[in-house]
């Protein structure tokens, strides 16, 4: 038996995404893990969906998991008549590049198509701006957080939402190396964290 099947998989997933970070990012990341497990209240997500008029879905290459969450965000927004600007980016984005066969094929099957997306890096223009900036995983939070550290509260993991504005660190993991079958599954993940966003604006204000 491999040691490894001996460690707990989140273990094992944290301390990839730790070996991956550098320092500076190491530490946002923790900051944000001690500042959800203590203080919950503090990351309530919602008053950043209601009001921000501009939102920005991050992932690594821009190319699968970011255009979709737009996408499905957009939807959400035009059947409620509200208005509000949504792109994405990549914190490793090669300009310009379509989105992965793979992605564009799961998209058509949801009726988000996807044929004239092109990637773009994400930079501080669109950080400044945003309103409210969803990520897919830690390696996303940890190194946004490091880069742009005055856009922390307005930064959030879009798995992690979750509903009455409770906020958790589940990821929505990268399936590019993977098959058609798990960009599916992470497209699936990625509209229902969508629609857990939008029912903040179905939801009284307080």
């Amino acid at each position: 038996m491999k040691l490894k099947h001996l460690v707990p998989a989140g273990l094992r997933r944290w301390r990839y995404v730790r070996a991956q970070l550098d320092p500076d990012e190491r530490r946002a990341l923790r900051g944000v893990a001690i500042d959800a497990t203590l203080h919950p209240r503090r990351s309530d997500w919602r008053p950043a969906v209601r009001n921000a008029a501009d939102v920005v879905f991050v992932c690594h290459g821009n190319i699968i998991r970011s255009p979709l969450a737009a996408a499905a965000f957009a939807r959400e927004a035009a059947s409620r008549g509200r208005s509000v600007l949504v792109s994405s980016a990549g914190l490793s984005a090669r300009a310009g590049e379509p989105a992965d066969p793979r992605a564009a094929d799961s998209a058509e099957e949801r009726g988000l198509p996807l044929e004239s997306h092109r990637a773009r890096a994400l930079d501080a223009a669109q950080v400044t701006k945003a309103g409210a900036i969803f990520v897919m995983d830690h390696l996303n939070l940890g190194r946004i957080l490091a880069r742009f550290p005055d856009a922390a509260d307005r930064v959030f993991l879009l798995g992690g939402c979750r509903p009455a504005g409770r906020m958790t660190l589940t990821e929505i993991h990268d399936p590019v190396s993977g098959t058609l079958a798990d960009v599916r599954v992470a497209h699936d993940e990625v509209i229902a964290a969508v629609r857990v966003l939008a029912s903040a604006w179905d939801e009284p204000r307080p």
